[in-house]
């Protein structure tokens, strides 16, 4: 085992880690990343489009806090990011992506919907 526990074994047949557990994956990927690059020259995708736009809201909270202090809105509202989940899902492969989306994400809420129902009748 190294520093970061890899199981050198466990990584040839079981995971591609070879660490035991989310947290100390990140853990040790965020102690290893190395220097912080120069990303003034990266050739971005156009899906890679929120990468950017998330990158340039953390540079400018850091730039206002460092100025003035101000911490940014979700720092200190909460709701900012209500009902904000992640999630994936597979469309088909003549699908387009946002009507695959928007289909994906209607189901969803509609089965949301259902399971609150279903809940608050059995509280009731």
């Amino acid at each position: 085992m190294s520093d970061y526990m890899i199981d050198r074994e466990k990584q040839r047949t079981v995971s591609y880690t070879g660490i035991n557990g989310i947290a100390l994956q990140d853990h040790t990927i965020t102690e290893s990343l190395g220097r912080i690059a120069d990303r003034t020259f990266e050739h971005l995708a156009a899906s890679d489009m929120m990468i950017n736009r998330v990158r340039r809201l953390l540079v400018k909270a850091a730039s206002d806090h460092a100025e003035t202090g101000t911490a940014p809105k979700s720092a200190t509202d909460p709701q900012v990011y209500a009902g904000l989940r992640g999630g994936q899902f597979v469309a088909d492969e003549i699908a387009d992506g946002r009507e695959a989306l928007r289909d994906n994400l209607a189901k969803i809420s509609l089965e949301s919907a259902h399971a609150l129902a279903q809940a608050a009748e059995q509280t009731a």
